[in-house]
């Protein structure tokens, strides 16, 4: 049994060409399928494509006039093809299914795009011959004439040149062409005692093949005797040789015992191995298990360590808080009793509170209680009085003073008074211009001048 699947698919191949040759198209398509299957294991595209051709030949020598299976395998060819030159060929193949078939118009279809491809030795010169005949075959004698001639400027065989040679003389026969009929008269006689000639040889050589053959057979017979006589003395020599081949088999049977048993042993062995294995790993697991507990602890000991903090921030929140209102409630009781604080105007008595919930810490109430007295009452009244007497008064500029005077942080100003860094600049400068100050500290000398002394 041959199991080399490329030996195989080529003598399944070798066994369909001959089927061919004897016209057993049915079982030459059966080794053909066998031969594609095995080119197909093998992926030899190349070889897989032509033996597609190959069954399309066959199908179509099967005498099927639909040309219908014989176009299925073509199709399948195309699908494969590995090159151009393959696909020229399989457009090569179809023409020539459809010529046969006598459908002349796909015939010429598949052989006019059959020669846009590459070739093989005496393919173009197939393709122009069966493009005349097609043309020929349809009474168009004009293009007939084209094409054989055409097809005789490439390389082909006897039998191509005979079949143009043969064709344009009918057609010159049909034209009353004289000169056109002694000219391809005698180039077919030529042509035709070539292949007279070359079948002369055949035949001769088919004859020495059989005359060969024959001798061949009988010195086969001869060999085969000696062959018989050589096998004989030959078995005796293997008889010896099996008996002592015995011995050694016994030899080696005893040896192959003892180390089965070295291996029942050493598989002993790796079972204890194997459980000391299981063992450990039982053990890490169980440390594993430890292990993620005391994680689960940890993890239940940080959740209540930040519920607590997280109680603790609300209750120092709630605590601040407190503190806070009761800051608020001494800073009223003592701007209620401050001499100039009920002539100032609602407007300015929100803002001092205002300055000193937002501003000023908790922390430094005495400090900003020490502010609330007459002399800071006084300049507040004054700023509020004076200030905002002139051409275009500006409560935002007066508060702002206020504030300043206060001595409050530039981010706490803009955040009270909702200025941007740049408003809060421009607002700072305008100061300065209107109390003909040059800079901010000079501002602020002339805001406490204003509170201890007066405009």
């Amino acid at each position: 049994m041959v199991t080399d699947r490329a030996l195989a698919a080529k003598i399944h191949t070798n066994i369909a060409d001959l089927l061919c040759r004897q016209e057993s198209y049915q079982q030459a398509v059966d080794y053909f399928e066998k031969a594609l299957n095995d080119y197909k294991k093998t992926e030899n595209r190349k070889m897989e494509t032509y033996t597609l051709l190959d069954i399309g030949d066959c199908q179509r020598q099967l005498g099927d006039k639909s040309t219908r299976p014989a176009r299925l395998y073509y199709k399948q060819a195309l699908a494969v093809a590995p090159d151009d030159t393959i696909v020229g060929n399989i457009y090569q193949r179809i023409g020539l299914n459809y010529y046969h078939a006598q459908r002349h118009d796909s015939a010429r279809h598949y052989l006019q795009k059959s020669l846009r491809y590459p070739y093989y030795k005496h393919e173009q010169a197939v393709r122009l011959l069966f493009l005349g005949l097609s043309f020929y075959d349809t009474a168009q004698l004009d293009s007939a004439k084209h094409y054989l001639k055409l097809a005789l400027e490439y390389p082909s065989g006897i039998y191509q040149k005979s079949g143009c040679y043969t064709t344009l003389h009918k057609i010159a026969q049909q034209e009353k062409d004289t000169d056109a009929i002694l000219h391809y008269a005698s180039l077919h006689a030529q042509y035709s005692d070539s292949i007279g000639m070359m079948d002369v040889r055949l035949s001769n050589g088919l004859h020495d093949i059989q005359t060969t053959k024959v001798a061949n057979r009988e010195r086969w017979i001869g060999g085969l005797a000696a062959g018989i006589a050589l096998l004989a003395g030959i078995g005796g020599l293997l008889i010896k040789r099996i008996k002592r081949h015995k011995k050694q088999a016994t030899r080696a049977y005893a040896r192959t015992k003892t180390l089965e048993e070295q291996l029942v042993q050493e598989k002993q062995e790796q079972t204890k191995l194997q459980q000391q294995k299981d063992q450990a790993i039982a053990q890490t697991e169980k440390l594993q298990q430890q292990l993620e507990q005391e994680q689960q602890q940890r993890e239940n000991l940080q959740q209540l360590e930040a519920e607590l903090k997280q109680k603790y921030e609300q209750e120092e929140v709630r605590a601040l808080e407190r503190h806070r209102q009761d800051c608020i409630n001494r800073l009223q009781e003592a701007c209620t009793g401050a001499v100039h604080y009920p002539t100032l105007s609602p407007r300015y008595k929100t803002a001092l509170l205002t300055a000193y919930d937002e501003v000023l810490h908790w922390n430094d109430t005495e400090q900003f209680l020490a502010c609330i007295d007459k002399d800071f009452n006084r300049f507040a009244y004054r700023i509020e009085t004076c200030y905002l007497k002139r051409r275009s008064p500006n409560h935002a500029a007066a508060r702002l003073c206020t504030l300043l005077l206060l001595n409050a942080p530039d981010e706490h100003i803009q955040a009270l008074m909702d200025y941007k860094p740049q408003t809060y600049k421009q607002s700072i400068a305008r100061l300065c211009k209107r109390f003909d100050a040059a800079d901010r500290e000079g501002l602020l000398i002339h805001l406490l001048h204003i509170m201890i002394e007066g405009m």
